[in-house]
C-alpha cells in the first residue's frame, strides 16, 4: 500500500519537469522568433534603401545592343547585380532548456537571415 501512495508524487514531479521544459521552450521560441523578425525588418529596410539608389547599369543588362529586351535565363545572370544584405545574431537559451533538453551541449541558437533585391533606379530617365 505504501508504494501506491508515493506514485502520485512521482507523477507530479515528472509532470512538473515536463511543464518547466515546455514553458522554457515556448519562452525561448518567442525570443528567437522576435529577434528573427527584427533582423529581417532591418535587412529589408537596408536592402530596399540601397536598391532605390542603385542602378548597377540596368539598361545594358536588360536591353541588348539592338535595344530589344533580352531574356535572362540563368539564375547567376539574374542575380549578378542584386543588392544583398545579411545579418545573424546569437540568442542564448534559457538554463532550463539548455541543461535539461540539450544536456548542456547547446547554450545558444544562431538566428540568421538574408535579403536580395534588384536595383530599382532606372538609368537614362530624367
Amino acid at each position: 500500500m505504501r508504494r501506491r501512495e508515493g506514485q502520485a508524487m512521482v507523477e507530479f514531479a515528472i509532470a512538473l519537469l515536463a511543464m518547466v521544459i515546455l514553458i522554457a521552450a515556448i519562452a525561448d521560441f518567442a525570443i528567437v522568433s522576435s529577434r528573427h523578425s527584427e533582423i529581417y525588418e532591418t535587412l529589408r529596410g537596408k536592402a530596399g534603401a540601397n536598391a532605390m539608389v542603385s542602378s548597377a547599369h540596368d539598361a545594358p543588362s536588360i536591353l541588348g545592343d539592338g535595344q530589344t529586351p533580352v531574356p535572362e535565363t540563368s539564375e547567376s545572370s539574374l542575380a549578378a547585380n542584386f543588392i544583398d544584405e545579411s545579418d545573424s545574431d546569437e540568442i542564448p537559451l534559457s538554463a532550463a532548456l539548455s541543461n535539461w533538453e540539450f544536456a548542456g551541449n547547446v547554450d545558444s541558437i544562431t538566428v540568421r537571415d538574408e535579403v536580395w533585391m534588384p536595383p530599382m533606379e532606372v538609368g537614362g530617365v530624367q
